[in-house]
């Protein structure tokens, strides 16, 4: 990164020189920014100056108060100085990660956040953050053109919202929850993951063939069609989506978690291979089957609840051991379980797959 010589402050003129060329890299609007921000907070230039310079990029002003490096309270002088409204400042900076994570929180404690804004109903054009999290915004109905977030955007009781614009760009993960008009997402470029939360009116998700991160889809009741081109997977979470057919996947590199409710049938297509460890849970009264030529990494832990038995193929590979987990008295043992694999527990079990971006 250039510097200034001490005594002869930049001009808006030098520092395009400077920053033009950061333009031409991939991400090399955010390392604009970041440049930007830094000289603000060294005092190596006034706000005035960022925003003529930012004007010149195409990038909103308000892209300073992304979460780009560390942060000062001087950032809300800035915020205010910018036009931001009151309560938005007032959310600005750190804040400490909270329990288990889940669709609805940001896991980055530095974001750019929009707190409970009655009127808002789209997003500037241009804005390049690095975190950002709207929360109850119950007009809000677009995001903007040209919205690009280098690392999480996190989306929770955005009530008008029905799709995301195709040129989203979203580098980490991606979270949605609680947009109750969301019909559909379809995404042009892949964020690292993707969660997706008690959308209720969902029914349509398609993911660009480069996407081949981690999938979280919980309470999503319409959703009917999942378009995964790439066939792989990080890590893959299921809950509650009822009406969702076998899950277009061949390779899920880590961990499955799944909740079935309806029978005792999977999402999984046969022939599924699982690096980690998978944890199916069974909530409705009947018997259990996988599919076939399921082939797992680690251990397979089925949560078997009020099931009435279980039976796997007999081409069921399993690299770890099987656990039989809530199993009620009187439950039936004499299912198909091929001979092969090593069954160690009936009982409780506690001992779940590590999710890390989504538990803990």
């Amino acid at each position: 990164m250039k510097s200034h010589r001490a005594g002869r402050p930049p001009t808006g003129e030098s520092l395009l020189r400077v920053l033009l060329p950061m333009g031409k890299d991939p991400g090399g609007a955010f390392r604009q920014v970041a440049h930007l921000d830094a000289l603000l907070k060294r005092d190596g230039i006034g706000l005035e100056l960022a925003v003529e310079v930012l004007r010149s990029l195409r990038i909103h002003p308000w892209s300073l108060l992304g979460g780009y490096g560390d942060w000062e309270e001087v950032q809300r002088d800035w915020g205010l100085r910018l036009g931001i409204p009151a309560s938005w400042v007032a959310a600005l900076g750190p804040r400490p990660r909270r329990g288990p994570a889940d669709a609805a929180c940001n896991p980055a404690p530095n974001a750019f956040r929009i707190p409970v804004d009655l009127g808002l109903e789209h997003l500037p054009e241009g804005l390049r953050l690095k975190n950002l999290e709207v929360r109850h915004c119950p007009r809000l109905e677009g995001l903007g053109p040209a919205l690009a977030i280098q690392e999480n955007l996190a989306l929770h009781g955005c009530e008008r919202l029905e799709t995301l614009p195709g040129d989203l760009e979203v580098g980490g993960r991606l979270s949605l929850s609680n947009c109750s008009s969301l019909r559909e997402v379809g995404l042009n470029r892949p964020p690292r993951d993707v969660v997706l939360a008690d959308d209720v009116a969902l029914r349509e998700i398609r993911l660009p063939a480069a996407f081949q991160g981690s999938l979280c889809l919980k309470g999503c009741d319409e959703l009917r069609t999942l378009v995964l081109p790439s066939a792989t997977l990080e890590n893959l979470y299921l809950d509650g989506c009822h009406f969702l057919g076998p899950v277009p996947v061949k390779q899920v590199r880590r961990g499955v978690r799944m909740e079935c409710q309806e029978g005792g049938t999977t999402c999984l297509p046969p022939g599924v291979r699982i690096g980690g460890s998978a944890r199916l849970g069974f909530l409705r009264d009947g018997p259990v089957e996988l599919p076939t030529g399921l082939r797992i990494g680690a251990d397979l832990i089925l949560d078997l609840a009020f099931a009435s038995g279980v039976s796997l193929p007999p081409d069921a590979q399993v690299d770890g051991s099987l656990y039989l987990s809530n199993a009620y008295p009187g439950w039936n043992r004499t299912e198909s379980i091929p001979a092969h694999l090593r069954v160690v527990a009936f009982g409780g079990y506690d001992e779940l797959p590590s999710f890390p971006d989504w538990e803990g």
